[in-house]
């Protein structure tokens, strides 16, 4: 059997891709007909990290403040920007306690501070608009007085039923901390094809 080229592929997945990328694995992998004959390149073993052992997303709330103009390039490398629909469900994320700022005297045990405001992405068009989920300094390039941004906070009451974050918006020419979450992980594997 001649054997063809070698593909590589890059993938950017999430913690639930990675999870069906490796059941799809084992499926194909323990059907009838898929024993490769050692020495094949169909034999060589692929390790991909399973979802079990991978680590888990981190995010962090920066100690440094930013203005409206400022605030998208605020993150450590290997993080960006949170939309807040990055960081909406925290269950399952990281605080990342070594980039991240702490409530002096706080109780956050491993955890975020609650109530301290951060900017946050809106996933939306540009504005300067005074509407939370809305204003977004016209994309985080502008700073100045009356023109808005948005910002999120991890509620501090946890009355009726209150166990999320709390947002508003602030003015673009204040600057605040930021919220930050680490870049997705890319899983590279290689494809190789083959003549028969």
């Amino acid at each position: 059997m001649a054997w063809g080229r070698e593909i590589d592929i890059e993938v950017s997945l999430g913690r639930l891709g990675t999870f069906l990328l490796l059941a799809a694995v084992a499926l194909v992998a323990l059907s009838p007909g898929s024993q490769a004959r050692a020495g094949t390149p169909e034999a060589q073993a692929v390790v991909v990290e399973s979802a079990a052992t991978a680590p888990m997303d981190r995010f962090y709330l920066t100690v440094g403040t930013h203005d409206g103009r400022d605030a998208d390039t605020a993150c450590a490398v290997g993080y960006h920007m949170a939309a807040l629909w990055e960081i909406m469900d925290v269950s399952n994320a990281r605080y990342d306690r070594s980039l991240g700022y702490q409530m002096p005297a706080g109780d956050s045990g491993e955890g975020p501070p609650s109530g301290v405001y951060g900017w946050v992405r809106t996933g939306g068009a540009p504005s300067v608009g005074a509407v939370p989920g809305n204003g977004n300094c016209a994309l985080w390039s502008q700073s100045y007085t009356g023109q808005w941004g948005s910002v999120a906070a991890l509620q501090t009451a946890w009355t009726g039923g209150g166990l999320g974050w709390v947002v508003g918006t602030r003015d673009c020419s204040i600057a605040r901390r930021v919220w930050c979450v680490q870049n997705a992980g890319l899983l590279y594997l290689p494809l190789i094809l083959g003549n028969s």
